[in-house]
C-alpha cells in the first residue's frame, strides 16, 4: 500500500505545482473596467439585435414542457380515434395534424438552437448585425410554427375535456 502511494507522489506532486502555477497567471491580469465588463459584444447595436432575437426565443422555449405533454395527450387521443375508424376519420385527421404541428415546432427549436452561435465580441458589427437579423426571421418562424402546434392541440384539448 505504502509503495502504490510513493508511486502516485510525483504525479500529486506535478499536479500541485501545475495548479499553483495557474493561479499565479491570473492573479497578474489586468483588471478590465467596468465599461468593458458590461459590453459583451462589439457594439451597443449588436447587443440590441441579440437581445431581440433571444425575447423571441424566450418568449416559447418555457412551452416546450407543455408541448411534449399535449403530444402524449393527443396520441392517446389518436389512439383511441383509430380504434373507431371511419366514422373518426375527420377527428383523427385533425389530432394527426397537431402532433405534427408540435413535434414541428419542438424540433425546429432545437435544430435552430443548435446551430445558433451568439457573437463574439471581437466579431465586426458590419458582421454580427446581418447575421442576427437571419437568426431573428429564423426564429420568428420557430416561434410561429410552435404557437401554431400549441394552438391546434389546446383547441383538439379543450374540445376533449368538454
Amino acid at each position: 500500500m505504502f509503495m502504490m502511494n510513493r508511486a502516485f507522489l510525483p504525479f500529486f506532486a506535478l499536479l500541485l505545482v501545475g495548479l499553483t502555477a495557474c493561479n499565479e497567471g491570473t492573479s497578474e491580469t489586468p483588471q478590465s473596467s467596468p465599461e468593458e465588463t458590461e459590453t459583451r459584444f462589439s457594439s451597443p447595436a449588436v447587443e440590441t439585435s441579440f437581445q431581440e432575437v433571444m425575447a423571441i426565443h424566450d418568449e416559447v422555449m418555457p412551452n416546450i414542457p407543455q408541448m411534449k405533454r399535449d403530444r402524449k395527450r393527443l396520441e392517446g387521443h389518436r389512439d383511441q380515434l383509430a380504434s373507431q375508424g371511419a366514422a373518426a376519420a375527420e377527428d383523427l385527421a385533425q389530432t394527426e395534424l397537431a402532433i405534427q404541428l408540435l413535434a414541428d415546432g419542438d424540433s425546429l427549436m432545437f435544430d435552430w438552437m443548435k446551430r445558433f452561435k451568439t457573437p463574439t465580441k471581437t466579431m465586426p458589427e458590419a458582421e454580427a448585425l446581418p447575421y442576427l437579423a437571419k437568426e431573428k426571421a429564423k426564429v420568428t418562424v420557430v416561434n410561429e410554427a410552435m404557437k401554431k402546434g400549441m394552438s391546434a392541440a389546446k383547441a383538439i384539448l379543450d374540445q376533449i375535456e368538454e
